[in-house]
């Protein structure tokens, strides 16, 4: 898993919030973080909203 690992990418913690590590994907474009659990690299992925249809766009 190391060698997969961009050197650029933000190595997140457990002790991150969400807001942070969606604004970074936000802002890198990217869907994937990296986390350091215990030692341990997981991946998260963040799949992109599907258009919704809302109940104010039914009315119309």
């Amino acid at each position: 898993m190391r060698g997969l690992i961009h050197p650029h990418r933000v190595i997140f913690s457990t002790r991150e919030t969400a807001s942070r590590v969606l604004g970074e994907l936000k802002e890198s474009g990217r869907y994937e973080a990296v986390v350091r659990s215990n030692g341990k690299i997981r991946l998260v992925t963040v799949r992109p909203p599907r258009n919704r249809t809302t109940r104010a766009d039914k009315d119309r």
